[in-house]
């Protein structure tokens, strides 16, 4: 049975996709937008590790196909009969490439999950919705000091996965 990061993210994005509450009063909500920085080339080894990791936890996923995915992030490149490997680590999420985009909505899912995560505990009436490097955040009833704070603490979490927006 093959694999792949959408089929992963059809049954947790529905979990921790952006929800709305009836009850909200749209005259004193707030969007909060914010964009990943360079997501796809930001995307450590370790944050797929995390991700993955992650993904293990909601649905079967056997170490064969972690092993599978992690293969597809060596780049190669054959150029006049030569051989082109990224120096350091051989690690890339690459734009364009057949599998580049659901690599990036895994690391995506995980990184949803702990910013919902943060607003549960932390800002109450929050939601949070993520389409690949676009993020969007519902905030019912915000202020001036508490968005100030909730943005600090997205910067804070972000930098923590290596990650800058």
């Amino acid at each position: 049975q093959d694999v792949c990061a959408s089929d992963l993210s059809s049954g947790i994005n529905a979990e921790y996709g952006m929800r709305h509450k009836s009850n909200a009063n749209p005259h004193k909500s707030t969007l909060l937008q914010f964009d990943i920085c360079e997501f796809y080339p930001s995307i450590t080894e370790e944050l797929m590790d995390k991700a993955m990791a992650f993904a293990k936890e909601h649905t079967h996923l056997p170490d064969d196909h972690l092993q599978i995915i992690k293969s597809c992030r060596k780049s190669v490149l054959f150029n006049g009969g030569k051989v082109w490997c990224k120096k350091g680590k051989n690690f890339d999420i690459t734009m364009g490439a057949l599998d580049g985009a659901e690599a990036a909505d895994l690391a995506g899912l995980y990184l949803l999950h702990q910013v919902q995560n943060l607003l549960e505990s932390e800002y109450n009436g929050c939601h949070c919705g993520l389409y690949r490097d676009d993020g969007l955040i519902y905030i019912n009833k915000g202020n001036g000091p508490m968005l100030t704070r909730l943005t600090k603490d997205l910067h804070h979490l972000f930098k923590e996965n290596g990650l800058k927006i």
